[in-house]
């Protein structure tokens, strides 16, 4: 939901401020849900919000500067994919485990894969190989 709201505002850089209402009704989701979903990437500087008549949200930084780890750290928080419990079992294995060697490794790829790729990523690869999805190109009167 959170990246499918910022690739809908990524796709819309002559609007510089959006409202929820708005990316909850492209998106066919809860408009409160996504309001709290945009308050934790405003408390984290992903977004930035702005109340009154000229209000809502613009990003925070530039898109191409937030990574879709950037999001998902702000809206999952520890991605810990494997908790063996090891010291509670007095495990002697420490560092011989597999699955423990073999989660970290998974968890160290997944961070580098989703670091790699931003917003701005997401946008300019649809824009170039076939187009953007209908709901990013709708707009909501």
């Amino acid at each position: 939901m959170a990246i499918d709201g910022l690739f809908y505002m990524s796709a819309h850089p002559d609007q510089t401020h959006f409202y929820v209402d708005e990316i909850a009704t492209v998106q066919k989701v809860s408009a409160t849900y996504l309001a709290k979903v945009f308050q934790q990437l405003a408390r984290n500087g992903i977004l930035h919000s702005q109340r009154g008549s000229k209000g809502g949200y613009a990003f925070g930084r530039n898109p191409e500067e937030i990574s879709l780890f950037d999001i998902v750290s702000v809206c999952e928080g520890n991605l810990r994919l494997f908790d063996c419990g090891g010291e509670e079992r007095s495990c002697s294995l420490r560092g011989e485990c597999l699955a423990c060697r073999t989660f970290i490794e998974v968890q160290v790829r997944m961070r580098q894969v989703l670091e790699g790729v931003s917003i701005g990523d997401l946008r300019d690869h649809h824009e170039h190989n076939g187009g953007l999805p209908d709901w990013v190109t709708t707009t909501v009167s």
